[in-house]
C-alpha cells in the first residue's frame, strides 16, 4: 500500500512540476502581450540588467517585461516566471528579435555594454558602447517612437546624445523629452553619505545632484539637502568628493567589476518614476541627463525634472546653489561640452560613412 501511495505522489510530483515548466516557457514566448505597461530591458543577461528585471518584477507599475540580449535569455526568463507576482516575463534573443522585444514597449532600458573595470574611465567604454546605442536608439526610434528611453550605459554624458541625434535622424519631431540618461545612481549615492553625516535614515535624505555623470561633471547641492543642515566647509569637500568618486572606490573594492547592485537598483527606481509618471500621478520628480536649455551652449545637463505622459513635464533647472556649487558646475562645463561634442560627432561620422539605410 506504501509503495501504490508512492508512486503516485511521485507521479503527481512529475505532473506538477511538467505543469510549472510548461506554464514558464509560454510565458516566455514573444507572442505574448499584456494590457499593461511593459519596459524592454535591453541587456537584460548582465549583472544590471538581471537585478533590474528581478525587482520590476515585483513592481505593481509593470505588467510586462521583456528580457533582450544577444545570449539566451529563456533560463532568465523561465526563473522571474516562478516569482508570484502578476507581472510577466517574455524572452528574445539575439538581433533579430529586437523589433519584437520593442514592440509595443512603453519603457525601453538599457543596461547592456561594457562595464568599467579598475583602472578605466567612463570614456574608455565610448568606441564600443556607442555601437550599442546606435542600435538600439535606432530601432527603438522605428518601433517604438514614444516609448521612454532610459540610459544607463556608460559614458551616460555622450551616449545620450548619441541617442538623441539618432532619433532626430529619423523622427524629424523629436524633442528629446522622451530620451533619459540615467543618474539617479548618484542621488541615492549623496542620500547615503550625508544621511550617515547626519546620523539621518537614508530615506529621510534628499540631497539634489546635477550636471553629469562622470566624476568631474557631478555636482552635488548640498546646501539644498532636506532636512536643511549647514555643513562645515570640510565636511562639504569631504562629502562632495565621496559622491563624485564613488564609482571609483567600488571599482577598487570589488578588483573586477564596477557597481551593479546599488545601480540597479538606481535604474529600477528611475524606471518606476518613469511608470508613475506615464500612469499620471501628479508630483513625480527625479534627476536626469537630458537634452536641456537650461545653460546657455550646454545643450545636455542632469537636472530635477518633473515626469508625465509625454515624458519631461518639466525642467525644473539649477536650484540655488552655494558660491562652493557655483564654481563646481563652471568647472564641470567644458567636461559636459566635450563629452556632448564627442556623442554629436560620433552619429554624425557613421551617418556620412555607412548612409541612412545601413546605420538606421
Amino acid at each position: 500500500m506504501c509503495s501504490i501511495i508512492s508512486s503516485k505522489l511521485s507521479n503527481s510530483i512529475k505532473n506538477y512540476f511538467s505543469i510549472i515548466n510548461q506554464f514558464a516557457k509560454y510565458s516566455s514566448k514573444k507572442r505574448y502581450y499584456s494590457h499593461g505597461l511593459k519596459v524592454a530591458i535591453l541587456g537584460a543577461n548582465g549583472k544590471i540588467g538581471q537585478n533590474v528585471a528581478m525587482m520590476l518584477k515585483q513592481s505593481s507599475s509593470v505588467k510586462e517585461i521583456a528580457l533582450y540580449d544577444i545570449t539566451n535569455t529563456e533560463g532568465l526568463c523561465m526563473e522571474l516566471n516562478y516569482i508570484d507576482t502578476n507581472t510577466r516575463v517574455c524572452s528574445y534573443t539575439g538581433h533579430k528579435t529586437l523589433k519584437d522585444a520593442l514592440n509595443h514597449s512603453n519603457i525601453v532600458v538599457i543596461v547592456a555594454g561594457l562595464a568599467r573595470r579598475d583602472g578605466m574611465t567612463r570614456f574608455d567604454l565610448f568606441d564600443h558602447n556607442a555601437e550599442i546605442i546606435s542600435e538600439f536608439s535606432s530601432c527603438s526610434a522605428t518601433v517604438c517612437p514614444k516609448a521612454m528611453l532610459a540610459i544607463a550605459t556608460n559614458p551616460v554624458n555622450s551616449l545620450v546624445p548619441v541617442a538623441n541625434e539618432i532619433y532626430s535622424k529619423i523622427n524629424k519631431s523629436n524633442t528629446g523629452e522622451n530620451i533619459f540618461g540615467v543618474t539617479t545612481l548618484d542621488g541615492i549615492r549623496a542620500n547615503t553619505f550625508v544621511a550617515e553625516m547626519l546620523s539621518e535614515k537614508p530615506e529621510k535624505v534628499f540631497s539634489p545632484v546635477i550636471g553629469g555623470h562622470s566624476n568631474n561633471t557631478i555636482v552635488p547641492i548640498l546646501s539644498q539637502t532636506k532636512p536643511t543642515s549647514k555643513f562645515s566647509t570640510s565636511e562639504i569637500v569631504r562629502l562632495t568628493k565621496a559622491i563624485q568618486e564613488a564609482g571609483d572606490e567600488v571599482l577598487k573594492a570589488k578588483a573586477t567589476g564596477s557597481a551593479t547592485l546599488s545601480a540597479a537598483y538606481a535604474v529600477t527606481k528611475f524606471t518606476i518614476a518613469l511608470a508613475n509618471g506615464l500612469a499620471g500621478q501628479k508630483g513625480v520628480v527625479e534627476s536626469a541627463y537630458v537634452s536641456s536649455s537650461v545653460i546657455p551652449n550646454v545643450s545636455y545637463l542632469s537636472t530635477l525634472l518633473e515626469l508625465g505622459p509625454q515624458g519631461i513635464q518639466k525642467n525644473l533647472g539649477l536650484p540655488q546653489m552655494s558660491d562652493y556649487e557655483c564654481c563646481l558646475l563652471e568647472t564641470a562645463i567644458p567636461y559636459l561640452k566635450r563629452d556632448i561634442i564627442l556623442g554629436e560627432q560620433y552619429v554624425e561620422k557613421e551617418f556620412k560613412q555607412t548612409g541612412k539605410n545601413k546605420l538606421f
